[in-house]
């Protein structure tokens, strides 16, 4: 186990230097996009995520508005990076990835949407859920519904 652990931490180690490295060399804005479009790379993205600038945080607005409105591994980490980015700037660009989302949406990602949008802009989340009331799937309707009996504008 010690031998283990110590391979752990080696490996650990190497990462925060190759990180360092990496972010030495310039923007790696590109290859954090290329990485949130791969499944098998989100991790990486999401690890680096934290060390680009805001500007930068705020060009994968679509993507990240996408992953945090479906249950997937990366999910929460969307959610958060979403939250960090300036309120009031993704308040005036959250509704076109919304749009996106809404045209496909079936329960799990509306309410995950709409949950989102509790926290970042909540009085568009409001609008969102009541044209959720109108919806032809009989889920999304009790969502919304119940989306606006515990949200309070």
């Amino acid at each position: 186990m010690i031998e283990l652990w110590q391979q752990f931490i080696g490996l650990a180690n190497e990462l925060d230097v190759i990180r360092v490295n990496l972010l030495n060399k310039g923007s790696i804005a590109d290859f954090i996009q290329q990485a949130l479009d791969n499944p098998a790379q989100r991790g990486a993205a999401f690890e680096l995520m934290s060390h680009l600038a805001t500007e930068d945080r705020q060009k994968f607005l679509p993507i990240l508005v996408d992953l945090a409105c479906y249950y997937n591994k990366y999910q929460n980490d969307a959610f958060l990076v979403i939250c960090s980015l300036p309120r009031q700037w993704v308040a005036e660009h959250i509704s076109a990835p919304v749009e996106q989302i809404l045209q496909r949406a079936h329960e799990e990602e509306f309410g995950l949407l709409l949950n989102l949008l509790s926290e970042v802009n909540p009085n568009y989340g409001i609008e969102i859920a009541r044209r959720g009331l109108d919806n032809n799937d009989q889920s999304i309707r009790q969502i919304a519904k119940t989306f606006l009996s515990v949200i309070r504008p």
